[in-house]
């Protein structure tokens, strides 16, 4: 299943993730009440926690492709990364982030090198602090600390923090919109500002469609735009599988991702 978009193919992808934005608004949404509710694939996290005394999971592969110029790219294998969310009380979770990777770097199509090794871990929390009234959005709050605990080539040998503020507007029972405004600092340079956008609509009470764009203000002085869309399919209450793809608007990047995540009772 794995592929990777070259250049002409990057363009159609970027004008069908946007032309999904106009598509998907007009197709119905239902509720899904008590089902499972993730942070994944898209790259806005939702505003909401998992009750308390329930422990989920949310694992993914993800297969990436940055060309840093015309005779030099990289591709990136996440096996998998995941999230680990706990329950504490009511409105607040504990959460963990743990992701092993595989880089590989291609000069003129011959590999120059190949690594693989762990990411920093993360560990943090959400808390909900306002619930959607009316037309008022249901807003959450995450910060994880970034640790160094990396292995040496993916290590960034200092502490950093990544927060967001989640929003999130049900907008009728047919369509919801999601974003977020995050700023990430890694001990050097400014941080970097993060924002996304994702508006999701379900097809029955099993599959969710998405489209969001979303991107980075690099060191608070270059803008990285991308966009990406997918979906969730609910197979049982608790759990879901889903895909997503993502392009670069300004850059040349692509991805695709596979995941599952499931959450236990108390």
């Amino acid at each position: 299943m794995l592929f990777f978009i070259k250049k002409k193919t990057m363009r159609t992808c970027t004008v069908l993730v946007f032309g999904c934005l106009f598509l998907l608004s007009g197709i119905s949404m239902y509720a899904q009440h008590n089902n499972i509710i993730t942070d994944r694939p898209d790259q806005t996290e939702a505003s909401s926690t998992i009750p308390p005394g329930y422990f989920q999971v949310e694992a993914g592969t993800l297969f990436m492709h940055e060309q840093q110029s015309t005779s030099l790219e990289t591709r990136t294998a996440a096996l998998p990364n995941a999230l680990f969310r706990i329950g504490i009380v009511r409105h607040f979770e504990l959460r963990a982030v743990v992701q092993p990777q595989l880089i590989r770097t291609y000069l003129n199509d011959e590999l120059l090198s190949r690594d693989f090794g762990m990411a920093d871990l993360q560990a943090g929390f959400k808390v909900q602090f306002c619930e959607a009234k009316g037309r008022a959005p249901e807003i959450g709050f995450l910060s994880h600390l970034v640790i160094p605990t990396g292995t040496e080539s993916y290590n960034n040998f200092a502490y950093g923090l990544i927060n967001k503020l989640a929003f999130t507007h049900f907008l009728s029972s047919k369509h919801s919109l999601a974003y977020n405004i995050g700023y990430d600092y890694f001990g050097t340079g400014n941080g970097d500002l993060f924002y996304s956008l994702a508006w999701s609509i379900s097809l029955g009470e099993r599959t969710k469609l998405y489209a969001e764009p979303y991107g980075q203000l690099l060191n608070l002085q270059d803008w990285v735009v991308n966009a990406d869309a997918g979906f969730t399919y609910l197979l049982m209450h608790n759990v879901q599988l889903d895909y997503s793809f993502g392009v670069g608007i300004n850059n040349l990047m692509n991805y695709q991702s596979f995941g599952i995540s499931f959450r236990l009772p108390r």
